[in-house]
């Protein structure tokens, strides 16, 4: 799995690619828990080049959207 990350107009652009299952777990978590401890509140994920997502990958972006929205203290998470 490589991950990519690209800023513009306020968003953080995370591109994935290859394969998303429990063993690379950590690498995206931390990918994202990077952005977030430099203020990133705003994310878009690029998964046109991941060949497959286990539920664990599944899992990682569901924590992501969490930890971003209360990171930013939004109510209305509808732009992330």
């Amino acid at each position: 799995m490589k991950i990519e990350t690209e800023r513009g107009g306020g968003v953080a652009t995370v591109v994935v690619s290859g394969e998303v299952d429990s063993s690379e777990k950590a690498q995206v978590g931390q990918a994202i828990r990077s952005l977030l401890d430099q203020g990133e509140t705003r994310f878009i994920f690029d998964f046109t080049r991941v060949t497959y997502i286990g539920s664990t990958g599944v899992g990682c972006l569901i924590s992501a959207r969490r930890d971003a929205t209360s990171a930013a203290d939004l109510s209305d998470s509808s732009g992330w």
